[in-house]
């Protein structure tokens, strides 16, 4: 007869907390366990992404025992990432047969570091993107937020889309929004003879493009985090303003200024392939905030760098950015 044990990995406690032993653990627990320095998509997987830690049920026979989730990998149009696992259950064959369940959970995918992104064509209104396993679970079911919500997962965590998924041969298809980034949680259920389990994986998708989203708010002052993944240089300045949802409708904040205003005139550049963080002072300009859904607006330039030898700057496009808030 076996015996079964049960270890509970101590990792960083989700928002919505860890599934119990036996219980399918609530999708908002998936997340990435990384050490320093770990993130969902690593250069130093395995080859091939296979996991590390499995077994062989006959010799001779690539039929693998996992004694934890698989890697996950995902392809779009040629391009291809692998991603860890984050919260999961999974029991499995131990030491002399005895069957053994692990148990971790951690931060949620909004407040995760994507290193790796899956970018999209900027022409698609939808993309599909295909998952693989080293094992294909039984099940895949995903949901996805709006990337401006990164970072404020205590706020915005409901405000999730289900998102599409379809089995096909040796994996599965997400059709998902090809006009904006976006924060995918994809969870798995693998059913199997010797072993069973389930895993939940973060991912980011979407356009290149240039984003904004709001990283942390004071009664003071808002820190914005820009993104550039286009292969332009990114100009933004001091200005700002707010708007306050009202009646389902954004309306622009009164300054509590009486209308007066006055910013520095400094340029901050972001180039490509980089983020920059801005830090903005609100209190002067709009005073206390009351409870409620704010979003920030800001314009910002892209400009393309002069040909060698000159100082001019080619022709510039003005860009309107938003991101929403919560106070």
């Amino acid at each position: 007869m076996k015996k079964i044990l049960f270890m509970t990995a101590a990792l960083t406690w989700a928002l919505t907390g860890c599934a119990s032993a036996g219980q399918e653990p609530d999708i908002t627990a998936a997340e990435e366990i990384r050490q320093e320095g770990l993130s969902p998509a690593d250069d130093g997987l395995p080859e091939e992404g296979k996991n590390e830690n499995t077994k062989t049920e006959n010799e001779g026979l690539d039929l693998p025992v996992l004694t934890e989730p698989p890697m996950m990998k995902v392809q779009y149009q040629g391009e291809e990432i692998t991603c860890r696992s984050g919260g999961y259950e999974w029991t499995s064959p131990g030491e002399d047969d005895e069957m053994l369940t692990l148990a971790a959970c951690g931060a949620h995918p909004l407040d995760m570091n994507f290193e790796k992104i899956i970018y999209l064509d900027n022409t698609e209104s939808k993309a599909e993107i295909k998952l693989t396993f080293e094992v294909l679970p039984q099940t895949v079911t995903a949901r996805y937020w709006d990337g401006q919500y990164r970072q404020k997962a205590w706020a915005y965590s409901e405000k999730y889309t289900d998102c599409p998924v379809t089995e096909t041969e040796g994996g599965y298809l997400l059709t998902v929004p090809g006009n904006k980034m976006i924060v995918m949680e994809i969870y798995a259920v693998w059913e199997k003879e010797q072993y069973s389990g389930n895993a939940g994986y973060g991912l980011a998708v979407g356009p290149r493009g240039v984003t904004m989203f709001v990283k942390a708010v004071t009664d003071e002052s808002i820190k914005a985090v820009f993104e550039n993944s286009t292969d332009q240089e990114v100009i933004y300045g001091e200005d700002y303003f707010l708007e306050m949802k009202k009646d389902g409708t954004w309306q622009e904040l009164p300054y509590a200024t009486g209308g007066a205003k006055g910013y520095h005139d400094l340029a901050y550049i972001v180039l490509p392939g980089k983020t920059s963080e801005c830090m903005i002072d609100y209190q002067w300009l709009y005073g206390t905030l009351e409870k409620g859904e704010y979003r920030l607006v800001k314009n910002i330039i892209m400009s393309t760098d002069a040909p060698p030898g000159e100082t001019v700057i080619l022709p510039e496009e003005k860009v309107t950015l938003t991101a929403e808030f919560t106070v």
